[in-house]
């Protein structure tokens, strides 16, 4: 049986704004998607190629499944989460700007993670460890921070 691609998934459920690969399929997301991309990678000052997936985290688990992965619990109460296996980006919660900005800096960090040399056996190591103290985590999280605040700080010198 012949693998779907993400794009052959999402054709099927449709959606209601596309912007490269960042998609969205909830009628409740209020952002322009191309402003959005726009200012993600400008306060980054990089370019990270991976779909961004905007959805619940229902819509999240069937096109994991559609992509031929097993269903996840682990995100009843997260953000948003970047499916390794699959290497896709799924937001859950959009409706205040800051936030949505600061867990997408989030999850693309750790697609950064793994280009990075000192994370290579983080994600398998932190397995093992409570959230608060898995390294790509800590990592994450500042770096979401530290872009969040440069997004702010623009906006105020604008």
């Amino acid at each position: 049986m012949m693998k779907k691609t993400l794009r052959e998934v999402l054709d099927k459920r449709g959606f209601f704004q596309e912007y490269n690969n960042w998609y969205v399929l909830e009628d409740s997301f209020s952002w322009n998607l191309d402003i959005l991309q726009r200012e993600v990678f400008q306060c980054m000052e990089t370019f990270v190629d991976v779909p961004i997936v905007f959805c619940d985290t229902c819509d999240a688990n069937k096109i994991a499944a559609d992509l031929g992965q097993e269903e996840a619990e682990i995100f009843l109460f997260s953000s948003g989460m970047y499916w390794r296996e699959i290497r896709v980006i799924f937001i859950f919660s959009f409706n205040d700007y800051y936030e949505l900005l600061q867990t997408i800096f989030h999850e693309l960090r750790h697609v950064m993670q793994e280009e990075i040399t000192e994370f290579s056996t983080a994600f398998e190591e932190d397995k093992y460890r409570p959230y608060s103290e898995r390294l790509t985590e800590i990592d994450a999280f500042h770096y979401a921070d530290y872009c969040l605040r440069k997004f702010i700080f623009s906006l105020v010198e604008n």
